[in-house]
């Protein structure tokens, strides 16, 4: 007897008649007339609501792959991206001291101490 094939990932919008599954680092596409069944998940946390339901699928054995392509393009879309806040202050808190590192570089070069300070 022909075992069901199980997997875990994210149930996501796909044309009618179908179900996309994104299984990190790929999205598949099966027919929904293959899927034998669709058990919703707890979501993890940092999860974007109302994008994507992480669910267990199960799938006839045989069943026919429609469609293979990268995950890629959903993660931006389904994940909370967390910057670190060291990262975060750096690139948004912090001032910009670009003017002054130039004016403090034409200072030592006018003085000729350009040289010492590198």
């Amino acid at each position: 007897m022909d075992q069901p094939i199980l997997m875990e990932g994210l149930l996501v919008q796909a044309q009618d008649g179908r179900a996309r599954v994104i299984l990190a680092p790929y999205c598949l596409d099966f027919e929904m007339d293959d899927v034998l069944d669709i058990e919703e998940l707890p979501p993890p946390a940092d999860l974007v609501p109302e994008k994507s339901i992480p669910v267990r699928v199960k799938i006839k054995s045989g069943a026919r792959l429609l469609q293979i392509s990268s995950a890629d393009p959903y993660q931006d879309a389904l994940w909370r991206r967390r910057t670190p806040f060291a990262l975060a202050r750096q690139s948004k808190l912090a001032p910009d001291h670009s003017e002054m590192k130039k004016r403090e570089a034409e200072f030592f070069r006018a003085r000729g101490l350009a040289e010492q300070t590198s």
